[in-house]
Parts: C-alpha cells; structure tokens; sequence
C-alpha cells in the first residue's frame, strides 16, 4: 500500500495540499512546496534564461562555491548527498568524461537546470553540493541502485560503494551535518521488467533494495551520522516512461514503488529507533501523485510527454516539444526524470520535512 496523504495530517495552501512524513512527530509536517517555486533560486534561474538546456553555472555562479569548513550559524552545516539521477549533480559527466549526460540536459544534472539537492542547499543558506568525484559532498551517481537483488549485480555506481567513496573523503564527518538520499526508482523499474514473468523474483528483490537501504543508512549511522533526509519512489506508473508500456506496465510499476515505500517507511522507523536517529521520509510518491491528477494547482500544462523525447546518452536521437520557459510548464524533462521547475517543488517538499 502506498504511503498516501489521508495517512498524514497536513495543511492546504490554496490548492496544495503535499504530504511529509516525520518519524519522530507523525503527521506533524507541514508542506508549501507551491512557495517555492517563488524562491530567488527559481526566480534566478528563469531570469537566466532557465529552462533552455544551458549550463546551470549562472545559478551556481551566484550562490556559495564549495567550502569544506561548516557554515557558521546554520541549522545542518553540511550538506552530503547520495543516491541516483534525482541527485547526481555531475558525478556521471566526471566518469564519462563529459559524455553523460549530454545536451539538452543542464550542465552535470539529469534534468533542464537545478536538481532538488541544489534548491534545498540554497535554502538552507548551504553550498551547493559538488560532485564527490570533484572533492565535493555529492556522492550521487545517476543510474545507482541500493545495491545487489535478485535482478542487478553491484555496480560501482551503487550505494555500497557510495559509502566506501564517504568514508575514504571524509574522514570526520559534522556531527550536525544533514544527509540526504534519493534511491530504489532504479530498482524498482528493473523489477518491473520481471514482475510478469518471475513475481517471486520480483517480490524478493523488492525485500532485498529496503534491505540495501537500511543497511546503508546504517552504515551512515556508523561512520557518525544522525540527521538523514530520505525521498521515497515516485509513483513510477506516472512516468512517461512506464505510461507509454500501457497500462499493465504502468500498474506495476506504482504497484512495486508503493510496496517498496511501505516496506521502506517500516524499516526506517524501526532504525530511526534502535539507531537514535533523526529520518524524515519525503513523500515523492503522494506528491507525484497529486501534480498528476492535479496539474494546474502545480502550475503544470502537461504532466503526461516529455519536453525531451530522448537520454541523457549521445545520439540518442530525440526531440524537444518545448523552449526556453515553456519548459517550465511540464512535470517531466525526459521520459523519467522531472524537470528543474518538478526538483523546486521536491525541495519545498524537503524542506517541510525538516521542519
């Protein structure tokens, strides 16, 4: 079952009404993702021509490089982040030698500009973080996933070696530092793609990714952190990606996620316990749920194609529907991953959640 706003208590800002989930104070998180999109981020980077596909540096141009000593008076000091494309912020482009994404996609970003780590760092007075591989805290690989299941070997890119990659750079983490953590809709789109012809596989390796993800913030427990900011699975049957398999497809797949997020929220509140945690668990499913069936409130005008028909890989061969700002009127840059006006609402989100 899915995590779904009615389980959680939250206060309607006009026509939004976003759901976060607070282990510690159940229900108690409120959301504005909708003020937000008014951010100076946001407002920065339409002013910059946003939406068009070009390099993001004008917006980090005019927010704080990266600095490795902690931020004097700010709530989380540090910011590091992990997880798969919602994050990565150019740990792909550093391992293909800038091949990865590329062009239309923002410098680095699997997206048209800012992804929701680099709106919430801006937001928390913080850096914006900078790939790992580049001495930065974003330790994020697009394509990662939790690790090893029935349907996907390791790989370099995955969580497990996300950590060791933490542990190697940092040395002494912030007690205070805030982690963040974005993972499993990889996962879960390589479950889909057995479910009908091996659902006992399938089921097992949905048990296996929760496993891989406690496992992990447990690891990051270890190695001293106490504050962890985890998005659950968008609702992956929404994606233009799983729309266009039909139906069937598109079912199993919001079937898996939401199996995923149920068993996920189980495991982490029981190790926000045991652990002496702080886990806020953002609620990417309910919230891509409702800027589906209710795209005007979110300032959406289409929610369904893509601006971009193709990948993030050369030659891939697609199109765009849209340019410049108009690009800002869709929910999805390609056929899965959100556009940057998507990550700004996501932030606003996350930042509720932290509330």
């Amino acid at each position: 079952m899915a995590i779904i706003p009615e389980d959680i208590t939250s206060i309607d800002l006009g026509a939004l009404s976003l759901p976060s989930i607070d282990f510690g104070n159940p229900g108690a998180n409120v959301s504005n993702a909708a003020g937000q999109l008014g951010t100076a981020l946001q407002a920065l980077w339409l002013r910059n021509g946003g939406g068009t596909g070009a390099s993001v540096e004008s917006l980090r141009a005019a927010l704080p490089a990266v600095d490795p000593a902690p931020v004097a008076g700010a709530r989380y000091p540090v910011l590091y982040a992990f997880g798969d494309s919602l994050s990565d912020t150019g740990n792909d482009q550093a391992t293909t030698g800038g091949i990865v994404p590329v062009a239309p996609y923002a410098d680095g970003n699997f997206s048209n500009g800012p992804v929701w780590v680099e709106y919430l760092a801006g937001q928390l007075g913080l850096p914006l973080p900078q790939p790992s591989l580049q001495g930065g805290g974003n330790f994020a690989f697009g394509g990662a996933q939790t690790g090893a299941t029935t349907v996907h070997q390791e790989t370099p890119l995955d969580l497990p070696s996300q950590l060791l990659q933490f542990r190697a750079q940092v040395q002494a983490p912030n007690p205070d530092a805030l982690y963040t953590l974005s993972i499993g809709g990889n996962d879960m789109l390589a479950v889909a793609g057995i479910a009908g012809s091996d659902p006992a596989s399938a089921q097992q390796a949905v048990t296996q990714a929760v496993g891989n993800v406690t496992q992990f913030v447990s690891g990051l427990a270890d190695s001293g952190a106490r504050n962890i900011l985890i998005l659950n699975v968008p609702d992956l049957g929404h994606t233009p990606d799983q729309a266009a398999a039909g139906p069937a497809q598109a079912g199993t797949a919001s079937s898996l996620a939401a199996q995923f997020n149920q068993q996920l929220q189980q495991a982490l509140g029981e190790l926000e316990q045991t652990r002496q945690l702080d886990i806020d668990l953002v609620d990417t499913y309910g919230l891509l749920d409702q800027a589906a069936t209710n795209p005007a409130a979110f300032g959406f005008a289409n929610v369904d194609q893509p601006v971009y028909s193709g990948g993030p890989f050369p030659n891939s061969g697609g199109t765009l529907q849209a340019t410049g700002t108009a690009q800002n009127q869709y929910l999805f840059f390609d056929t899965l991953h959100p556009t940057t006006t998507g990550h700004a609402l996501l932030a606003g989100n996350a930042v509720q959640a932290l509330a």
